[in-house]
C-alpha cells in the first residue's frame, strides 16, 4: 500500500480469545505500516497496542479495565460492514482520543474475510485499520484490491441478510437492472444505481454495571444493484472507483442524493455535484469530476411497501 500522500498508520486487529473465553480483538503482533517513520504516527501504534476492543456481548464483566474498550474495529468486526469514522465526533473512545491527538481526523475500518474458495463458508479475520489525516475512501479500492491479491475478500453489503430475506426482491432485482440498462442506454448515462433502506441493530454496553445492554436502531442506505457503461468515451476511473466504493459501503439515511430522497420521498436533481455540502460517497467524485445528478424513489409491485432510490449520474455536457 501507497500511504504517503494520506500520512497515516495501517494496522490489523485480530480476534484473540481471553483466558476465559471471551473473544477480543488486538493489533498487538499484527501486521502495521506508516506512511513513513513519524513520532506522531509511531505515538498512536504504541497507543494502540495498548487497548483491547472487546467483541462480546456481555462487557461488563471488562468494565473495570480501562485497556479494554468497545471501540470502532469491535463495531466494523461485528457488523460485517466497512466503518468511515469522522474521528472527531467519536471522542468518547480512548483510542479516537490518541488518534486525534496524533494528527489523524479519519478512520476507515474495513472487515477481512478468508475466501469463500478457501473455506466452506467466510469467516472474518480480522479488520484493517487505516487512519489518516484526510477521508481514507480514496485508497478504499487499492486496499480492496491488495486483499484480493493474497486471497482475502471484503464484504459486499449485496450478501446481508435484508437482501435474502424480502419477498419478490430477487424478480425485483432482476427487472430494474433490465431497466436501468435500457435508461442508460437510451439516454446516454454513465452510471445507475439503485439503493434501498436497511435498518441495522447495534448493541450497546451499558455505562452502568447494573444496567442491561441496549440496542441501538441505526437507519442505512445500501447499494442493491448498479449500471455502468464501460465504454471508452464515457468511463472515467474516478467514476469506476465511485461505483465499486458503492458496492461495499452504505450510507446514511439523508446521507447524499440518494440517501435524501429515501428520506423524503422527493426527487432531486444537482446539476453541479460540486454544489453539494452532504454529499455522502459522492464526495469521491465532486473533486475531480463534472457530473449532474438525478434521485427519484420508486416502488415495484413485487415488493410492495419497500422504497428504491434510482441514482443517475453523467458527466456535464
Amino acid at each position: 500500500m501507497y500511504l504517503d500522500p494520506l500520512k497515516g498508520v495501517l494496522q490489523f486487529w485480530a480476534p484473540l480469545k481471553t483466558s476465559c473465553g471471551r473473544l477480543i480483538l488486538s493489533t498487538s503482533s499484527q501486521p502495521f505500516t506508516f506512511a513513513y517513520l513519524n513520532s506522531l504516527r509511531h505515538k498512536y501504534r504504541l497507543s494502540s497496542l495498548n487497548y483491547r476492543s472487546t467483541i462480546i456481548d456481555d462487557y461488563t464483566e471488562f468494565q473495570e479495565n480501562p485497556k479494554i474498550i468497545t471501540g470502532p474495529p469491535a463495531t466494523a468486526f461485528l457488523n460485517r460492514f466497512p466503518v468511515v469514522l469522522d474521528l472527531s465526533v467519536h471522542q468518547h473512545d480512548p483510542l479516537v482520543r490518541s488518534a486525534l491527538e496524533c494528527g489523524l481526523t479519519c478512520s476507515l475500518l474495513l472487515p477481512v474475510f478468508i475466501h469463500p474458495s478457501q473455506t466452506a463458508s467466510s469467516c472474518c479475520a480480522g479488520v484493517v485499520e487505516c487512519s489518516v489525516k484526510r477521508s481514507g475512501l480514496v485508497i478504499f479500492n487499492q486496499l480492496k484490491t491488495a486483499l484480493e491479491r493474497v486471497g482475502l475478500s471484503v464484504y459486499h453489503v449485496q450478501e446481508s441478510r435484508p437482501y435474502k430475506g424480502i419477498p419478490g426482491l430477487k424478480c425485483a432485482t432482476n427487472e430494474i437492472e433490465e431497466a436501468l440498462e435500457i435508461v442508460c442506454e437510451s439516454h446516454g448515462l454513465t452510471l445507475a444505481q439503485v439503493w434501498i433502506p436497511f435498518e441495522k441493530e447495534n448493541e450497546m454496553p451499558s455505562s452502568s454495571s447494573s444496567a442491561e445492554n441496549t440496542r441501538m436502531k441505526q437507519k442505512l442506505v445500501v447499494k442493491l444493484i448498479g449500471y455502468l457503461d464501460v465504454s471508452d468515451d464515457n468511463r472515467t476511473l474516478v467514476i469506476q472507483n465511485y461505483y465499486d466504493t458503492c458496492d461495499m459501503l452504505p450510507l446514511k439515511l439523508g446521507e447524499g442524493l440518494a440517501g435524501k430522497t429515501l428520506q423524503n420521498y422527493e426527487p432531486l436533481f444537482c446539476q453541479n455535484l460540486k454544489e453539494l455540502s452532504d454529499n455522502g460517497l459522492l464526495g469521491l467524485l465532486s473533486a475531480n469530476t463534472k457530473c449532474s445528478c438525478f434521485a427519484i424513489c420508486l416502488r415495484n409491485v413485487d415488493t410492495g411497501d419497500l422504497d428504491y432510490a434510482f441514482e443517475f449520474l453523467w458527466p456535464r455536457n
